[in-house]
């Protein structure tokens, strides 16, 4: 993953010194210098940190960093602000910030925020790509396989589910059997595990 940071803020001045300041931390600073157009743009554009200034014109800053939230966080939010208001900072926490930045800026504090922000965005790529392969690997299940995994998750023993479904512990067991060898699991634990993270 890119190490990028979208600067939000439509004071040039501004822009221009969180600029240095990402890419002194080792980030690519992508500046838009209005909020709306970052609205409009932020889901073609790679994954990144996306640093908003709170007092930006044209589009309430709470609500630009609360629709980065509804859409999953692929653009983490770090609010900005000369306000040294404590009620500003939490406001955007609850919207849904990650972390909030006070000016004048200090280097160290911007780069602290940055790969924070960084860590998280690799842990929630690893979650969603995570997701995807079990969700493949849960396609290739018949139904009945299917029936053995939900039982199976739901903590049922082989004897249980066999009175549940009407079929003989023998089938229960190659039911089971194929099952964890289409997901490829080498244990029980792993097969839970991409149940839960294919949605099953």
């Amino acid at each position: 993953m890119k190490l990028v940071t979208y600067i939000v803020d439509t004071q040039p001045a501004n822009a221009s010194q969180l600029s240095a300041l990402a890419n002194h931390s080792g980030f690519q600073a992508v500046v838009f210098p209005s909020a709306q157009q970052f609205a409009m743009a932020f889901r073609q554009l790679d994954r990144g940190v996306a640093i908003i200034d709170m007092h930006v014109p044209d589009y309430p800053s709470l609500d630009l960093i609360a629709l980065l939230k509804r859409e999953g966080y692929h653009h983490l939010p770090i609010g900005s602000s000369d306000d040294s208001s404590v009620r500003l900072g939490v406001e955007a926490m609850r919207a849904g910030a990650v972390n909030y930045l006070h000016r004048p800026l200090r280097s160290e504090e911007v780069s602290s925020a940055l790969h924070e922000a960084y860590l998280s965005l690799v842990q929630i790529e690893t979650g969603d790509s995570r997701r995807l392969k079990a969700a493949a690997q849960i396609k290739l299940l018949t139904g009945r396989q299917k029936e053995i995994l939900r039982g199976l998750m739901a903590g049922e023993r082989n004897n249980t589910m066999s009175t549940r479904l009407g079929l003989s512990q023998r089938t229960i067991e190659a039911y089971r059997k194929s099952m964890m060898e289409r997901l490829g699991a080498a244990s029980v634990a792993e097969a839970v595990r991409i149940g839960l993270d294919g949605g099953v």
